[in-house]
């Protein structure tokens, strides 16, 4: 992360690109069910939905960890404690 505190570009571009992604090939999934008949692949696509949901939960994640990191530090003392480990470890 950079002094402003913003993730780099290409990576809350990549996270969009696979939520995106995952959304248009859950859609079309839905198109091929559809067009065939439901007993023949649900087993499949059910893993699929899963896989394509799993990935859209954990690139959300990423983007909100990436794009809002105050909500995710715990308190003043615990973060004034974790940079004075860290500045011990560099002068070590």
């Amino acid at each position: 992360m950079r002094d402003t505190g913003c993730p780099p570009f290409l990576e809350v571009l990549s996270c969009l690109f696979s939520i995106i992604l995952s959304f248009a090939m859950m859609g079309y999934l839905l198109l091929w069910l559809s067009a065939w008949g439901k007993e023949a692949v649900l087993l499949n696509m059910m893993v699929f939905f899963i896989a394509f949901g799993v990935m859209i939960v954990y690139c959300l994640f990423r983007l909100v960890r990436g794009l809002f990191p105050a909500r995710f530090k715990r308190c003043r003392v615990c973060s004034l404690v974790r940079e004075i480990i860290e500045i011990d470890e560099v002068v070590k």
